[in-house]
């Protein structure tokens, strides 16, 4: 398929980085933190690429055991999430166990767990309070790509991220079965 170019932002690779890891605060600090107001919410700095971008819907050669990563093919059943306004905690079950069935058939895994569930709009988004667990959160647009352009800066998973996730997502008798051998794990986003 032919390509295109288009510009992506990502996470700039300065010297700052080597010394102090990325972050973002998600609150402004308040009146009661302990946190000194004087430093910084973030340190991210971006910067802007050109990028060949080719579509690669629809060709067979792309698998997660090869590549990893895998184009799926799916209309889900659950039409309320695009709207956002409306949704309900029984619309985003719904939503992952319909994508733990397919993340099943598809990459034919044993067992699936759906622990993250974003819904995003493309406004940004202040607020002085915020709650991680609620399942209707809406926040604003992902900023920058994920793709391990510098890999030691900013990866959505890495060596130690990845089994401290299992651990907390897994209950404990899960953690029992499926850390045997004979077993693996994927993180998929």
């Amino acid at each position: 398929m032919p390509s295109v170019s288009g510009e992506l932002i990502f996470l700039a690779n300065i010297p700052l980085y080597e010394y102090e890891k990325p972050y973002l605060v998600l609150l402004p600090p308040s009146k009661d933190a302990t946190i000194d107001p004087s430093i910084p919410r973030e340190n991210l700095q971006w910067e802007n690429h050109i990028i060949d971008i080719t579509d690669i819907r629809g060709q067979d050669e792309f698998s997660i055991d090869r590549c990893g990563f895998q184009v799926l093919q799916h209309a889900s059943k659950i039409t309320t999430l695009p709207q956002i306004h409306g949704v309900s905690v029984e619309d985003v079950e719904a939503y992952k166990t319909e994508t733990a069935a397919l993340l099943k058939e598809k990459l034919g895994a044993v067992h699936v767990v759906c622990y993250d569930f974003r819904l995003r709009m493309n406004v940004e988004m202040v607020r002085e309070t915020i709650n991680l667990r609620d399942p209707l959160l809406v926040e604003g647009p992902a900023r920058g790509a994920h793709n391990g352009m510098f890999a030691h800066h900013m990866a959505d998973v890495t060596a130690h991220s990845g089994p401290e996730m299992i651990r907390n997502h897994l209950p404990a008798e899960d953690l029992k079965t499926y850390t045997k051998p004979g077993y693996r794990f994927q993180i998929v986003k």
